[in-house]
């Protein structure tokens, strides 16, 4: 088991690891450590191509208010850390936007943390949508369409019950 340092305790000791099924929350502080990249090295890489992707948001309940943002991206072994603080505090959390080849120890915590979870799509940009998200603005946009048609249509048809009794009227 990993003893705690003074710069691990300042770390993150809460995971949330969000997929489109569902979020998965780890709170054993030596895992969360090893999802953070803190106890192990990692690689900076290129980005991937577009694939199936989970977030990772990181943070901490000593007190501080500082988040780590992480995207996973299990078949391509890479990480991106949108931002975090490696310091231990003495910097304070920095954007980074940097890839990364996690270890093998990281790998197996992302695959263990995710087992039974599904990732979000992929998409351009890295951009979470859930199924079916693309199409809500067509059906909103049919919805308002259709009312508008039956109010229109009732408004002519009142017109025209009203037009004919006036003609027999007059």
């Amino acid at each position: 088991m990993l003893a705690a340092t003074p710069a691990l305790a300042k770390g993150p000791d809460l995971a949330s690891i969000c997929g489109a099924s569902g979020c998965a929350t780890v709170d054993d502080v030596d895992r969360v450590n090893v999802l953070a990249l803190w106890t192990t090295g990692f690689e900076v890489r290129k980005e991937p191509p577009a694939a199936p992707f989970f977030t990772v948001e990181l943070t901490t309940t000593r007190g501080a208010v500082a988040k780590w943002s992480y995207l996973y991206v299990p078949s391509a072994h890479a990480l991106k850390i949108i931002r975090a603080d490696f310091s231990g505090g003495i910097s304070g959390v920095q954007p980074m936007n940097e890839w990364v080849s996690p270890s093998a120890e990281v790998l197996a915590a992302y695959d263990m943390a995710t087992a039974v979870m599904s990732p979000f799509p992929a998409t351009a940009g890295w951009v979470v949508t859930k199924p079916g998200e693309r199409d809500v603005p067509w059906l909103a946009v049919g919805f308002l369409s259709a009312v508008t048609a039956l109010v229109a249509l009732l408004f002519l048809r009142r017109l025209a019950t009203r037009r004919g009794a006036h003609l027999a009227h007059g």
